[in-house]
């Protein structure tokens, strides 16, 4: 805390703490610090989702956290049909990328790796979908990335686009490769991720999703979330687990 200060005064900016390495109980006496410049972007996320029902697990899971300090991922997997087995499978699909991803893996090796380990795994018609964001807090370049997942949607104060679904799922083809889209964020774009459950609910088709974000004016992000996902229950029961993520 004695330190920031003074670097911040030196770089004229502010800066986080990234690493701290003390050494007191070998008796060297000594600490190092590893400072970075704050990133200039945050990522704040907003979930809502149900369950299928009669179920007691979702099969969708997700995760976020960060690498390195500079890149933060958002995953979403959806484990095939539902219940605890479908759970059990997209979990293990986060845990997998996550970690090849904290040991140093670039991002196609690690979609790669992880897609190679799970069709080794998997018995025959068990899959995993993957629909991934990594953005640099510094630069705002993000890297997007969908293994048989759903279309994901950009809205900006100027645009709104969709990034297309991907086609296989993991767990298929041990040799299969990614196709990574890069996409240049600025603060106060929306991400919103979804999964199937989400989009074919009701009968729906795509495209009411579009519709529903290119005319929203709000700016509850959470209550956003949690209006997608009254239009897509609809007045039916719903027959597929449901995730929403905005962030």
């Amino acid at each position: 805390q004695k330190v920031k200060p003074i670097v911040k005064k030196v770089l004229g900016r502010e800066v986080i703490l990234q690493r701290i390495n003390c050494n007191l109980e070998q008796g060297s006496g000594g600490c190092s610090y590893e400072l970075l410049p704050a990133p200039r972007l945050a990522l704040k996320l907003y979930w809502t989702g149900l369950q299928k029902e009669a179920n007691s697990a979702s099969g969708d899971s997700y995760i976020s956290f960060k690498v390195d300090g500079k890149m933060q991922l958002v995953i979403l997997s959806d484990g095939m049909g539902s219940g605890k087995a479908a759970a059990q499978d997209s979990q293990e699909t986060l845990t997998l990328i996550r970690q090849f991803l904290e040991i140093g893996f670039p991002l196609e090796l690690a979609v790669r790796s992880t897609n190679h380990a799970l069709a080794i795994k998997f018995e025959d018609d068990i899959f995993c979908t993957l629909d991934l964001l990594m953005l640099d807090l510094y630069s705002g370049e993000a890297s997007i990335c969908k293994a048989g997942a759903m279309p994901s949607y950009l809205v900006t104060k100027e645009d709104f686009s969709v990034f297309s679904s991907g086609e296989l799922p993991l767990g298929i083809f041990p040799d299969w490769k990614p196709d990574i889209k890069k996409q240049k964020l600025k603060q106060g774009d929306l991400i919103v991720m979804v999964s199937d459950g989400v989009v074919e609910a009701d009968g729906y088709k795509e495209p009411w999703i579009e519709s529903y974000l290119s005319s929203w004016k709000g700016s509850d992000l959470q209550q956003l979330a949690d209006s997608l996902l009254k239009g897509a229950l609809g007045s039916r029961q719903h027959k597929d687990d449901m995730t929403i993520i905005i962030g």
